[in-house]
């Protein structure tokens, strides 16, 4: 069977060894002039290790059908628009997975605006501590030191695959059936990507109706969940409501709907300060417990000493710069992607803080977290493609050249503030300015050594 991928991103990549490991021939189709793609070390490495790969840069649909292939397969991001009204067969990733692998096998997808990659962490951890055997991956997750994405679960042993999902791969999902469809949050979300609201909404509502459970927020918009409903489709557009997850007083209740009473309830040991000082954790904690519900006996859940995940570039202490008179804590929250994120990384303080914020919006502004901001910023450094739009969202901000500006501006600004932190959390996508996420918040890591370093050379003079 040959089979085409499109994008050779991380995603991609993977799908083309997973495909040849299949015993398929794949195709590559990518965007970019090869001249371009083959300007990045790793696309070079890429292609040396899959020297019988064809790529076809610069595709059009015309390319595509000519090539004879049977289907393509759509990396993470690709929109299926156009393949649809070219009537050029196609799969998403998580359907060309679903496909592919043992009916026996249950797939969990945990997809939402804000959270999806922790609660995917905490629940691995939960099931590990539960014993039960599973596979923890998907949209570009790194798991450990190695980055794992939904095609990696196709050579899995285990039993329970918990997949994150994001708003594009579900989007052009049509025939995967997961054991349990998880969704950590509901807000405004990628609007650059989805037509409409009701486009990136129904991308994660249309999964519910082959899912055997579906874990979501009591409230469906809702900054930060504080309660969680898990329901049991039974057919027909039923969903039976068999437990609700929420917190007490540093606790994780489960409360058994069908029976009106609580099951199970779990102090947190390990890192509970952790748990009161980022709102996030709490809200990831009880989807993750909603979760494990639908997988093992609630008693059999073991949640009360999980060490909280504390990813790199998500809520990132980089350290202290002593500025003469009083030390600056500076946080990385490059991972910080919509303003969800940044209401979140926000509210985890309990003064004010100098916030660098900015880039690609996705089709919204600050405005919804206009009190948050009020609040909780003493003052914005604002960088990016956004930044003349968004500075209407803040009592008192200024416009930056660059993330490099905006830090030194944001010191500067320190030595006479009330504040002690400086908080980077973007709140928007990291484009045209960097690829991604990590690079920004690599950037951002690689300025803040500097600045030390500047600073402990002024000291010594």
């Amino acid at each position: 069977m040959k089979i085409g991928v499109i994008g050779l991103g991380i995603s991609g990549k993977k799908l083309v060894s997973a495909i040849e490991r299949m015993g398929h021939i794949p195709v590559g189709f990518e965007q970019k002039s090869e001249e371009e793609f083959l300007s990045v070390e790793e696309n070079r490495k890429f292609l040396l290790e899959h020297r019988n790969l064809e790529v076809i840069f610069n595709y059009s649909e015309d390319k595509i059908k000519k090539s004879n292939i049977d289907f393509v397969v759509l990396s993470s991001g690709v929109k299926h628009d156009t393949f649809f009204e070219k009537s050029i067969p196609f799969k998403s990733e998580l359907d060309f997975v679903y496909e592919n692998i043992p009916k026996s096998k249950k797939i969990i997808l945990i997809t939402g605006t804000k959270g999806k990659g922790t609660t995917l962490l905490l629940l691995s951890e939960i099931l590990a501590k539960s014993g039960i055997s599973h596979f923890a991956g998907g949209n570009i997750q790194k798991i450990g030191d190695k980055i794992l994405t939904a095609a990696d679960a196709i050579f899995s042993d285990a039993e329970f695959l918990i997949i994150e999902a994001s708003s594009f791969q579900l989007r052009s999902s049509y025939t995967i059936r997961p054991h349990t469809l998880a969704i950590t949050s509901l807000d405004i979300d990628h609007l650059d990507f989805h037509p409409s609201f009701f486009d990136y909404l129904n991308s994660k509502l249309k999964i519910s109706k082959s899912s055997k459970f579906v874990v979501s927020p009591f409230r469906v918009v809702e900054i930060l969940p504080r309660r969680y409903e898990v329901v049991e489709n039974i057919g027909y557009d039923i969903y039976r409501k068999i437990f609700e997850i929420y917190s007490d007083d540093g606790s994780v209740i489960i409360s058994d709907c069908t029976k009106s009473e609580i099951v199970i309830s779990h102090i947190l040991q390990n890192d509970s300060h952790y748990w009161n000082i980022q709102p996030a954790i709490k809200s990831n904690t009880l989807c993750a417990v909603g979760i494990a519900s639908t997988i093992l006996p609630v008693k059999d859940i073991k949640c009360d000493t999980i060490d909280i995940p504390k990813r790199k570039y998500c809520l990132e202490p980089l350290g202290e710069i002593d500025i003469g008179h009083k030390k600056i804590k500076v946080i990385n929250d490059s991972k910080s992607t919509n303003y969800v994120s940044l209401a979140n990384a926000l509210l985890s303080f309990d003064s004010k803080v100098i916030l660098i914020a900015g880039g690609r919006t996705k089709g919204f502004n600050f405005s919804k977290i206009r009190d948050i901001i009020d609040r909780k910023v003493e003052k914005a450094f604002l960088i990016g493609e956004a930044k003349e739009k968004l500075i209407k969202d803040f009592q008192n901000a200024e416009i930056c050249k660059n993330l490099e500006d905006a830090f030194q501006k944001a010191l500067k600004f320190a030595e006479t503030s009330k504040s002690e932190v400086i908080l980077f959390s973007p709140g928007g996508a990291s484009q045209p300015d960097f690829q991604n996420a990590e690079e920004r918040g690599r950037k951002f890591e690689e300025l803040f050594k500097s600045k030390v370093a500047n600073y402990q050379n002024h000291k010594g003079e």
